[in-house]
């Protein structure tokens, strides 16, 4: 009886990174425990917390090592903080908000 090879798809799901270059990277393991000296090991000395994934790409990072170090537990990449939205410019005042003052209609005065 013959058995198939699972597909790697299968297996193991391979890790989503962000297409956004301003997720921001957390290193997890502040250590490179494997051979000195590797690509691997130069590129892992290129990360650091706070980092983006752009400035990571520009030092010459790859996004396979990212998904790599993501995969092992060496980092975690979060999307990139929402910006704040801009404040509202107010109304242009009416001509009776701007002689006056105020912004409520005047109040007439009634016959009893």
């Amino acid at each position: 009886m013959t058995t198939k090879k699972a597909k790697k798809s299968e297996t193991s799901s391979p890790a989503k990174l962000p297409r956004d270059r301003a997720a921001v990277i957390t290193v997890l393991k502040p250590k490179w425990t494997r051979r000195k000296g590797s690509l691997r090991a130069k590129r892992f000395a290129m990360l650091k917390t706070g980092m983006t994934v752009g400035e990571f790409r520009k030092k010459g990072g790859t996004r396979g090592f990212l998904r790599f170090a993501v995969r092992n537990g060496l980092i975690s990449i979060q999307p990139p903080k929402a910006k704040k939205a801009k404040a509202v410019k107010p109304a242009t005042p009416t001509l009776r908000e701007k002689f006056t003052g105020s912004q409520k209609p005047a109040k007439t005065a009634r016959a009893a």
